[in-house]
């Protein structure tokens, strides 16, 4: 969990008015492991709330959070991208594909699941052409990682006629 540990340690720090990004001020405020805070400081809102409850039920309480999203992914991918198959071997796929990347999202307890799914809701979003909440998602999301703005230059390539023309 060490990944929560450090978003958590860094609300933390700066809800007493010091600087997240500074390892010794945040070693203070909570220890946590000695990684960096690289976020920019507006994702520190969404962890505040997490905060005011002690650590143990605030991890809990993200896992809870992580698992919601990721119910909520495998939902919108079902519907709008592929009908998924729950049997166990695909279960066991999603949770052991590119090198693991759910289960280590799950034990480090990492921001990916949550950025994934506000992702996915864009590329939803860009199929129905509803553009500017596909720009939105694609925003949201490089809160977390810069990446994803790379998605954006899909607009270039979108039909943005409008739909009475295509009748």
């Amino acid at each position: 969990q060490w990944d929560f540990r450090v978003y958590y340690s860094a609300a933390m720090t700066y809800e007493r008015g010091l600087d997240p990004y500074d390892y010794d001020q945040r070693e203070k405020v909570f220890p946590a492991p000695e990684m960096e805070f690289f976020y920019p400081p507006v994702s520190l809102h969404l962890f505040r709330p997490l905060t005011s409850l002690p650590y143990g039920t605030a991890s809990l309480s993200w896992l809870a959070l992580k698992l919601s999203a990721l119910a909520l992914l495998l939902l919108v991918w079902h519907r709008k991208f592929e009908p998924l198959n729950p049997r166990f071997p695909m279960v066991l796929f999603f949770l052991l594909a590119f090198s693991s990347a759910l289960y280590r999202d799950l034990t480090t307890w990492n921001i990916t699941i949550p950025e994934q799914l506000v992702l996915w809701l864009g590329f939803s979003f860009l199929l129905d052409r509803r553009y500017l909440a596909f720009a939105l998602c694609v925003a949201i999301a490089a809160q977390f990682k810069l990446q994803p703005v790379v998605f954006l230059g899909l607009l270039l390539f979108a039909d943005v006629r409008p739909r009475w023309i295509e009748a």
